[in-house]
This record gives C-alpha cells, sequence and structure tokens, in this order.
C-alpha cells in the first residue's frame, strides 16, 4: 500500500554549521515534509547531529551522524544512525533505523513505525561532473506481514545551474500489488554550488573530474526521511523522499 500517490508533497530540509573548521565539520541537519498514511496527511519532523572530516591529503571525507524521525500528527518514531565516506567521484552512505515508539491507535486502525535499513553508493558520470548516478538499496523489518520489505531506487542527479538540481528516480518495491514507482523532482539548492562545473559548462576533458570534496562536509545527508509504516499487516512505503 503506497500513499502519497495523489498528493502535493512539500520538503523542506536544513543543513547548518555548528562548529566548522578548514578540515572537518559539527553540523545539525532537519527537514519537515508531509507523508499520506493510511488516508490521513501526516507531517514528518527530523532532527539531526553529525561530524564530518577531511583525510589528511584531503582526498576523502568520513563522518557519522544520528536522528530523531517523527510523525509530529500522530506520535510514531524512531532512531536513525549512519555513516558516510566520500571521494571526488565516489559517495559510500549506510543508515540504520530503529523504532522507539509502541503501536499506536489512529482513527481505528493499528500503525507501526518500522525499523530498517538502507545504503547509498553514488558516482560522478564519466566526462559529466554535474551529473551523478545513484544506488540505494533498502529493507524494511515488518511486524505481521509473513515477509520483510526491499527494494532498490535508481535514480539521476543532474546540476541544471549553481542553485537548480534536477532528480529522477525509479523505485523497484518488493511488495506485493505496488507498482514501481517513477519520480521526478526539481530542488533549490542555497548556498550556490561554488566551483563545481554545472550542465551549461559542458563536458568535461577528463573522464572523471577529480574536484575538491570540501564543500561536501556542508552537504546533505543521504537518509530516508520519511516514514515506513505497518497498518494493520499492510506496509505503507516511505517514498518521495
Amino acid at each position: 500500500n503506497d500513499g502519497d500517490e495523489d498528493q502535493l508533497n512539500f520538503s523542506i530540509l536544513g543543513v547548518r554549521d555548528i562548529e566548522a573548521t578548514d578540515n572537518s565539520n559539527f553540523f545539525t541537519q532537519f527537514s519537515l515534509m508531509n507523508q499520506e498514511i493510511n488516508s490521513s496527511g501526516r507531517i514528518i519532523g527530523n532532527l539531526g547531529l553529525g561530524y564530518r572530516k577531511l583525510s589528511d591529503d584531503k582526498n576523502f571525507m568520513f563522518g557519522a551522524n544520528t536522528f530523531y524521525d517523527r510523525d509530529l500528527t500522530d506520535g510514531q518514531s524512531r532512531l536513525g544512525l549512519g555513516i558516510e565516506a566520500k571521494g571526488s567521484i565516489l559517495d559510500l552512505t549506510a543508515n540504520s533505523y530503529t523504532k522507539i515508539s509502541n503501536s499506536e491507535i489512529v482513527d481505528g486502525t493499528r500503525e507501526q513505525v518500522l525499523s530498517g535499513w538502507d545504503y547509498n553508493l553514488t558516482s560522478q558520470i564519466p566526462r559529466a561532473p554535474w551529473a551523478r548516478i545513484n544506488y540505494n538499496a533498502y529493507k524494511w523489518e515488518t511486524e505481521k506481514s509473513t515477509t520483510d520489505l526491499k527494494g532498490n531506487i535508481y535514480s539521476l542527479e543532474l546540476d541544471l545551474t549553481k542553485s537548480i538540481e534536477f532528480v529522477t528516480a525509479l523505485d523497484k518495491s518488493s511488495l506485493a500489488g505496488t507498482d514501481d514507482e517513477f519520480t521526478a523532482k526539481v530542488m533549490y539548492v542555497y548556498p550556490p554550488k561554488e566551483n563545481k562545473m554545472i550542465m551549461t559548462d559542458g563536458f568535461s576533458d577528463n573522464f572523471f573530474e577529480k574536484e575538491s570534496i570540501k564543500h561536501k562536509l556542508k552537504e546533505k545527508v543521504r537518509r530516508q526521511n520519511k516514514l515506513a509504516m505497518e497498518i494493520q499487516g499492510a506496509v505503507v512505503l516511505a517514498r518521495n523522499n
């Protein structure tokens, strides 16, 4: 069972430094978005803290983070832990999500937020440093359903300008009766991505553009901010994040 099909979605996300140096960043990330669960519009909030540090040669970045995710409308919540390892060409992130609330009765229906995990691999596209391909694998551990929910998301990200990013994705879920979902969205990025090639710059002379990764100290954390929920044995996917 997949929500958000006929609903206008909104999402606001911010990343702010708490203590930043030339080679490290202690930061907070927060977001607010809507999600349809059991035919009911919910507001989902996320609040996280993270720390990132560049390697001595500044060719790699490593980080860790923790998040608190909550359905602000009806109270389900979970904790998240994540790790990051990033370079100029390839990024790896992995996240775990642990439910910290018991099932709730909402409008006569029992709901339970689910625990799970995901990981992301992101790579620059050859000769197009303004384009990235991303592979995401995820699993949600169901409570009542006979099988856990697994899936894969394939996405393409394009830097149209220093402030405008276009993202298209295909979500292929193992959930019976759920079609593969194709999404597309345009995002406004502030502050702008400085010292980076954008689509109008054309293709690079280099197969891979080895750029400074200092800007990745301030990037958003790749994770699933929406909640995966089980509604009396039926699973609501955390899609359109």
